[in-house]
């Protein structure tokens, strides 16, 4: 035995495991589940805002396509109008 620890430089390597490492170890390896598993709640309920603000916004996209159709609609009927009046002054009487 004494050759071997002056082999390693005095070192010996223990092969038995403490339980004070074995319980280290396991509390450890709890934590990092529950982390993972609260980043992975956190991250659905992300991804939930985020679909239900794209569904929001596609909504009002196409509310503001169909306000926008009403304007050009309106602007065309009231560009005739003024057509028509214009034409209409212009004729000689």
């Amino acid at each position: 035995m004494p050759d071997t620890q002056q082999k390693l430089g005095g070192f010996h390597i223990d092969k038995s495991i403490s339980y004070g490492h074995l319980l280290t170890t396991v509390v450890l390896l709890v934590t990092a589940i529950l982390y993972i598993s609260k980043i992975e709640t956190k991250l659905e309920v992300h991804d939930t805002r985020i679909r239900a603000n794209e569904i929001r916004l596609d909504r009002e996209r196409a509310q503001t396509d169909a306000a926008m159709a009403e304007i050009r609609e309106t602007l065309r009927r009231l560009d005739d109008k003024m057509d028509r009046i214009l034409t209409n002054r212009a004729v000689p009487r």
